[in-house]
């Protein structure tokens, strides 16, 4: 029995390790943290404890933290004795058999308070109902992965239920946050909208403090009060000293904002600067910047700030002119417009002209903030899966991506390929297969097909109040279009350049 009970849990062993990398769900060396609930189960001579084998699971582990009753405590302690080893810190809590659900939410809560939540993993396959309950709330809520191990059960002669050994199995739920989407949407869009504030609230009503601290600290750095530059400098050195009171995680995980701010503290004692604004949002700075980039870079962060923000056209015209750069001094400059790059055009003609290194490309200051989402989406003849909801759909036009033609193959490479993406080389070597002769036409039609794609996407999203748009992505290479032959084609582009993805 007990080579059938091995084989059997390595076959679920190996079956977990194949998903996880197969889909790149995550690493298992990144795991250090496994919380799990220790029972009165008994088990049979030749088997191991589940915690035993979820430990084995993740070769990095650095601590366990069992709970246990009063009635489970020996088995906790026989289970700590068996795997203690150096370096593997083991921790044994008792909880009253009676506890609430809310008194056992706080609970763990305070025992994985400022960890990184990505290191950290649920064992649930033992426990009451009211830990199956906490552990499954703050994996939703904090985006903790969880696992159980399951069996199938028969019935004996005596009416017994027998666990079969050979059915083992590992369940588990990588990406928990997709359970509370509207939740996430939610804060993202309050980001978006500089509603730091209530993101903080947010936050803080599933007891993320960490985030919710950060995020109050910040709705006092973008406020009426700090749109006058001096006074913006003053409240950045509250800003930067909270900041410092954070946990190394979340340190770690704000960093790219920090060094953003950071950047307004370094200023020159003379005009002359080496710092490039292409590092900004990867390094930290040891090297003094110019007034002109302080200017410039307060400019850029508080214009979109103050587009969200202030509505009414006189009183926007009045700040832009009074605090931010006299660029926006020109009678001409039309206030109704609510794009940042037209402000931003302005603005980077106006610095360039003084010899300050503009920004090539958006900084997307708010992106930083963002909790990172899967955007992951799936087709099938019958369904449309994307970010954990299965939308059910008859659609004839979107049936006619399943066929054997050019549109299909693309689309289902799209959906295949790791990253969602499909570069043109790939596109070519399909209408090679395809014996297509006009490889200009073919792009053509390819580029109209897909945008019709997006339309009954966007009509399917709106129907079931998920606002996404133009979900394929596509880069148009008109050369490619207007290129007729394939030779050509291959020695211009042997770089491999994205047409489509997702």
């Amino acid at each position: 029995m007990r080579e059938i009970y091995l084989e059997t849990l390595k076959n679920a062993m190996n079956d977990f390790n194949y998903s996880i990398r197969k889909e790149d769900l995550f690493k298992a060396t990144e795991i250090y943290h496994l919380l799990t609930f220790v029972g009165l189960s008994k088990i049979r001579e030749y088997e191991n404890s589940n915690i035993e084998n979820s430990c084995s699971l993740f070769p990095s582990l650095k601590k366990l933290t069992m709970f246990c009753t009063d009635e489970s405590l020996n088995n906790a302690i026989s289970l700590k004795n068996k795997l203690l080893k150096p370096d593997f810190e083991i921790q044994i809590i008792i909880m009253d058999a009676n506890i609430s659900n809310r008194n056992l939410y706080h609970n763990i809560l305070k025992v994985i308070n400022y960890q990184d939540f990505d290191s950290i993993f649920f064992d649930t396959t033992q426990g009451m109902k009211t830990i199956s309950i906490a552990f499954y709330k703050l994996g939703v809520e904090l985006g903790i992965k969880s696992l159980n191990w399951v069996s199938t059960h028969s019935l004996k002669d005596d009416y017994n239920l027998f666990r079969c050994i050979d059915s083992l199995r590992i369940d588990f739920l990588t990406n928990p946050k997709n359970e509370n989407y509207k939740f996430f949407k939610l804060l993202n869009d309050s980001i978006d909208n500089y509603d730091f504030k209530g993101v903080a609230n947010l936050y803080k009503s599933i007891n993320d403090n960490e985030k919710s601290f950060f995020f109050e600290s910040l709705s006092r750095l973008f406020d009426d009060s700090c749109i006058d530059i001096n006074f913006f400098k003053n409240n950045l050195k509250d800003f930067i000293f909270s900041f410092s009171k954070l946990s190394s995680f979340s340190r770690k995980r704000f960093k790219e904002v920090f060094n953003i701010f950071n950047f307004f503290l370094n200023e020159a004692e003379s005009d002359t600067s080496i710092v490039s604004f292409d590092s900004l949002s990867e390094f930290g700075f040891v090297d003094s910047v110019t007034e002109d980039e302080i200017e410039y870079l307060y400019n850029y962060l508080f214009i979109p700030f103050l587009l969200k923000k202030i509505k009414n056209i006189n009183i926007r015209e009045f700040i832009f002119s009074k605090y931010l750069s006299w660029c926006f001094n020109n009678r001409t400059v039309d206030y109704t417009i609510d794009n940042p790059s037209f402000y931003f055009d302005i603005l980077n003609n106006f610095f360039h002209m003084r010899q300050v290194e503009v920004f090539k490309n958006t900084l997307n200051f708010t992106n930083l903030l963002k909790e990172k989402r899967v955007d992951f989406i799936n087709f099938s003849m019958n369904r449309i899966e994307i970010e954990g909801y299965e939308i059910i759909f008859s659609n004839k036009f979107i049936s006619n991506f399943f066929g054997r033609d050019l549109k299909s193959f693309v689309l289902r490479s799209l959906i295949n390929n790791k990253n969602k993406e499909v570069f043109m080389m790939e596109i070519i070597d399909l209408i090679d297969k395809l014996e297509i002769k006009n490889i200009s036409k073919a792009f053509s039609d390819l580029e109209k097909n897909f945008k019709l794609l997006n339309i009954e996407l966007n009509n399917l999203f709106l129907e079931e109040k998920l606002e996404y748009r133009d979900i394929i992505k596509y880069v148009p290479n008109k050369e490619t279009r207007l290129t007729n032959y394939k030779s050509i084609i291959l020695n211009q582009y042997y770089s491999p350049k994205i047409y489509i993805n997702i």
